[in-house]
């Protein structure tokens, strides 16, 4: 049993007489096909009933006859809405080509519950690892060996690489083609010790590091599989920043207190401006800016270099360069373009900190009075987001 109540598929004043009737299951199972598992033997063994819960509800497959199991119509209509299902379908039909290939058409990851014999077809498991990448995990040993297959899998998912054979993953010429793909850079991470300490491997990774909405799914920087032999070498590292400013984060202690890295990091995040959000905002504020050196506070161009990216930061400026022109100047006009699509890196409440904060004298420009409309449109946002609400 699932653990599911009858309330919580729709069924908590049936009686067992509508339980058993098939034309009250066949209303039931078209609202949630999991009621299925409370309808009687009979119905359970019934075609229609079943085929109508699968149509909708593919895991309904578990809750159907032995018989039904086995049917090639019903698993069919399961696998190919879910492909999950063929974990229920009859051994029989996990060794047919046809239901398999429909599975894993919905679900590459599907091929787990395949037969052992499909799990060692190479048109199978391509066709799996082109859904999934991480489908390589389940093919037979031999074909975790193959490059062509791993090198479709890590196509679609560079986390594939794991998978893949030793002997492979101890290859440099075929690691060299994998971490050469567009995004791949990070799957350095799974070949030989000995290659991951190589220097041209690393210094092609960073090259092939990802970026933007990849970095954002991937969540993977050159410096988070590095050995710390790479990770206090500052040539490299400021390569690495360059590419991504999240670097900063596994990068060796005392280099973190290295003026030109830190401005390196700056540097590269207002490069990344589409990554404030979803990384640069969460990570770098608590691994850079929470980590920065307190002398770096009353250095203008370090500080200007943060207001560039979060006019949040004005704050954290000594309280000299808060009545510096220049800084103000800066910090106004990245308060202006805060929340914008590519810049949500600010709340209402942060602007608006920032905004009491500025001397009196900067209080008339057109920019301080546009930051002032900006923090209002910030709130207005996320009370509408906070109560779930349309604009």
């Amino acid at each position: 049993m699932s653990g599911r109540t009858r309330a919580q598929v729709g069924l908590r004043d049936a009686s067992e007489e509508q339980l058993g009737s098939i034309e009250f299951m066949l209303r039931a199972v078209q609202r949630n096909g999991f009621a299925l598992e409370f309808a009687s033997e009979a119905v359970r063994d019934n075609e229609d009933v079943v085929q109508r819960a699968v149509s909708h509800f593919g895991p309904a497959l578990a809750y159907a006859s032995e018989r039904l199991r086995g049917d090639l119509n019903v698993v069919m209509c399961a696998v190919g809405t879910w492909g999950y299902a063929l974990e229920y379908a009859a051994d029989a039909l996990r060794d047919h080509t046809g239901v398999v290939m429909l599975a894993i058409s919905a679900s590459g990851e599907a091929l787990q519950y395949a037969s052992e014999r499909l799990r060692g077809e190479t048109d199978v498991v391509m066709h799996a690892v082109s859904k999934r990448g991480s489908a390589l995990q389940y093919a037979a040993e031999a074909l975790r060996g193959m490059p062509v297959i791993v090198l479709r899998a890590v196509a679609q998912q560079s986390d594939a690489f794991m998978y893949a054979s030793l002997s492979l993953r101890a290859d440099r010429e075929f690691v060299q083609r994998v971490i050469s793909q567009p995004h791949c850079g990070y799957a350095l991470e799974h070949a030989s010790t000995e290659l991951r300490d190589d220097e041209a491997m690393m210094r092609l990774a960073v090259e092939h590091e990802c970026t933007g909405m990849w970095l954002s799914v991937n969540r993977r920087v050159t410096l988070s599989y590095a050995s710390p032999k790479w990770c206090s070498d500052k040539k490299f590292v400021k390569a690495c920043i360059a590419r991504h400013c999240v670097n900063w984060r596994f990068m060796a202690a005392d280099l973190k207190r290295d003026r030109d890295l830190l401005l390196a990091a700056f540097r590269s995040a207002h490069l990344n401006r589409q990554m404030r959000f979803t990384l640069f905002n969460r990570q770098m504020q608590r691994h850079v800016v929470d980590q920065m050196d307190p002398s770096f506070h009353a250095d203008k161009q370090v500080m200007l270099a943060a207001v560039d990216c979060k006019a949040a930061w004005y704050l954290l400026a000594a309280p000299q360069l808060q009545r510096d022109p220049d800084m103000v100047r800066a910090t106004l006009a990245t308060g202006c373009r805060s929340g914008d699509d590519d810049d949500a890196s600010i709340t209402s409440s942060e602007l608006q900190k920032v905004l009491a904060a500025v001397p009196e004298g900067f209080r008339n420009g057109k920019d301080y009075r546009a930051c002032t409309w900006r923090a209002r449109e910030l709130a207005d946002r996320e009370f509408y987001v906070e109560n779930d609400t349309f604009l």
